[in-house]
């Protein structure tokens, strides 16, 4: 995921790991660490991601180049985007994730 558009692809990793009540990207990291993963190769993330059933993701985003609103993705996990006087803005959802999108956020 160290190429341009990795900090992207590590997000969408994030939401579809969310959605299956995982921690998120937490866990390819804590795997990573424990050595779980011996080589980090394409195909050693391939594998990851086939053990923890996303073998669309895979497909969609690294073998298709596949786009996404990250919008959507954050809206997807509990954020809600709110217009307000100073621009869009995301509002945190509730409870479950921390506030690491909840700053405001320009127009574009």
């Amino acid at each position: 995921m160290a190429y341009k558009g990795g900090a992207m692809l590590a997000f969408a990793l994030d939401v579809a790991l969310r959605e299956r009540g995982g921690l998120g990207a937490l866990m390819l990291v804590r795997d990573l660490l424990e050595g779980e993963v011996e080589e980090v190769s394409l195909p050693a993330l391939r594998g990851w991601l086939e053990e923890h059933e996303l073998e669309g993701f895979w497909e969609d985003f690294v073998e298709e180049a596949a786009s996404f609103e990250a919008l959507e993705y954050l809206e997807r996990i509990g954020y809600e985007a709110v217009q307000g006087e100073g621009g869009l803005r995301l509002a945190e959802p509730g409870d479950g994730l921390d506030g690491f999108f909840t700053s405001p956020v320009g127009d574009g």
